[in-house]
């Protein structure tokens, strides 16, 4: 009798795992589903930061830092911006 119930119990923990297995495998997905989301509307803002800011250089013959400076770019935007905006 004991091993009957040692046997259900096993088998209860061997789906129990499966299934928690399987619901962190849906959440993960959808954890990279969002990562990847936000890296492309991270990529998109940066794009538009370094487009405004060449407007600004040619409009006003700006060099990339008077143009960060006058738009008010952080270190962090300028630290992603200036590299597109020298080469």
């Amino acid at each position: 009798m004991a091993s009957v119930i040692n046997n259900i119990i096993q088998k209860g923990k061997a789906e129990g795992r499966r299934e928690a297995e399987k619901r962190f495998k849906q959440k993960e997905k959808q954890w990279y589903k969002e990562k990847n989301a936000l890296e492309t509307e991270n990529g998109e803002m940066i794009s538009t930061f370094v487009i405004i800011a060449q407007k600004l250089m040619l409009n006003h013959g700006l060099s990339a830092r008077q143009a960060c400076d006058q738009l008010g770019y952080s270190a962090n935007i300028r630290k992603k911006v200036l590299p597109f905006l020298m080469s």
